[in-house]
């Protein structure tokens, strides 16, 4: 090497010379040996090849078929995230109407309390606020007369649940709709001024909505993130609470369960269950910050038991940079829990896995600590699916006779070194109850719980 570096000047020239002469010597000889025909049907595959798929391009659709699941998913032991041992706690909901049942409920994540939704023996229904550090109820607005609350969700990162901003829902009467955004003034009685300050978006279906709007969380270790789809006169629309950034939603024509649509938030990702040439299919948008709107990315086509129709979504995981990952939950009105997962690395061929979760299912809700909890009467109460070890793991709650009609969970404590929480709801011996399973927890505060 060292002989070769100190070559003069021009002997390195008169080699580089030399090269090239050979090497164009190659080339020639190689096009002059070579046929018209075999240079032109060598040079084909290469021409003709379809380029190799790149990770932003667009899923062909996907056929899946849930039709043949007719097993649930075998029971597996647990394995908690930390060292810490599960404990679960029962309550009385004190200052909860003892004739009435929570139908809806909704974590709020740092903000210390939980947003219920029962109806009164009028048959109105009322939003009540359950704090987790008094254990009581207060009822903090009784609806209208005629009018339901579909959706629940959070509209503040920090300060109290009680308090103005921190959660919005959204209230129909079957026609028209709002999506409100809570006010303490709400207890002191509603003006028309206040219903126009409180409302972010209203419509009604016989004036040209195409849907009812809904209320969708995206929870994760660190953020919970709550987005609302609702139409407008300029089309479907998709707005991030506490941002206020809002997106369109190109072709948005989401299959819907009474009025409201069926979907789910991930991400920068919408997806919702559509009808496609008279097929049910599940259907991706994507984000494009630069055009304010979200595109359709992806298309999964969606066979059922006979019978049986689909009325919640949830999803688990969405891709990272350079991989498809698309992962969904579906429940659907026979109570049967569905789980399907697809992975793809660009340059591989698909993975997928059809699982079916549980049967008789009563609610189902997305977790951030582990993919979704649900109730089901005939597993031990309560269940976790926890994806990437497929495993379920079953909880018993009460050893007295129980009705379960809630689920909700999240870190509702600011201190981030308090445990994760998961809340069900329901009437032991006809008395309003909650059973909080605790599960301590290190993971968050050792990445910082932002």
């Amino acid at each position: 090497m060292k002989a070769v570096h100190c070559l003069p000047r021009r002997a390195g020239i008169a080699l580089l010379a030399l090269a090239l002469l050979l090497l164009n010597a190659c080339m020639a000889e190689e096009t002059v040996l070579l046929p018209t025909e075999a240079a032109t049907e060598a040079a084909s595959p290469a021409a003709t090849a379809a380029p190799e798929p790149t990770p932003t391009a667009s899923l062909a659709p996907v056929d899946v078929d849930f039709s043949t699941c007719t097993e649930p998913l075998e029971k597996k032991p647990y394995m908690p995230f930390s060292l810490h041992p599960h404990r679960i706690l029962r309550r009385a909901l004190t200052g909860f109407p003892a004739t009435a049942q929570v139908e809806r409920a909704c974590a709020l994540r740092d903000l210390g309390g939980v947003i219920l939704v029962g109806t009164d023996e009028t048959g109105r229904q009322f939003l009540a606020g359950l704090s987790t550090e008094t254990w009581t109820c207060e009822v903090f607005y009784m609806l209208g007369e005629g009018m339901r609350v579909t959706s629940l969700g959070q509209a503040a990162s920090s300060g109290r649940y009680n308090e103005s901003g921190a959660f919005a829902w959204t209230e129909t009467d079957g026609d028209a709709w709002r999506l409100r955004l809570y006010d303490e003034r709400l207890q002191e009685g509603e003006s028309a001024e206040l219903l126009a300050e409180t409302t972010l978006a209203s419509g009604a279906l016989s004036q040209g909505s195409a849907f009812l709007p809904q209320l969708r969380s995206r929870t994760s270790y660190w953020k919970t993130t709550v987005y609302a789809v609702y139409d407008s006169p300029e089309g479907a629309m998709r707005l991030e609470l506490g941002s206020g950034e809002t997106f369109a939603l190109s072709g948005f024509t989401p299959f819907c369960c009474e009025n409201a649509p069926i979907w789910s938030p991930a991400y920068d990702t919408a997806f919702a269950i559509v009808q496609q040439d008279g097929q049910l299919a599940l259907r991706v948008w994507k984000e494009d910050k630069e055009a304010g709107e979200m595109y359709e990315d992806a298309t999964f086509t969606l066979r059922l038991p006979d019978g049986e129709m689909p009325t919640k979504l949830l999803s688990t995981y969405w891709g990272y940079a350079d991989t498809d990952d698309y992962s969904f939950c579906l429940l659907t009105d026979a109570g049967n829990l569905y789980w399907y997962d697809w992975e793809k690395n660009a340059y591989d061929p698909p993975q997928e896995e059809t699982l079916l979760v549980a049967r008789d299912v009563v609610a189902a809700e997305p977790c951030s600590h582990t993919e979704a909890w649900f109730l089901s009467p005939e597993c031990d109460n309560l269940l976790k699916f926890y994806d990437s070890e497929e495993r379920v793991t079953a909880f018993r709650l009460s050893e007295k006779p129980v009705e379960l009609t809630a689920v909700t969970s999240g870190y509702t404590d600011e201190r981030r070194s308090e445990p994760h929480e998961t809340f069900v709801f329901g009437t032991e011996e006809g008395v309003p109850v909650v059973f909080v399973l605790e599960e301590a927890d290190d993971y968050r505060a050792d990445w910082g719980g932002a």
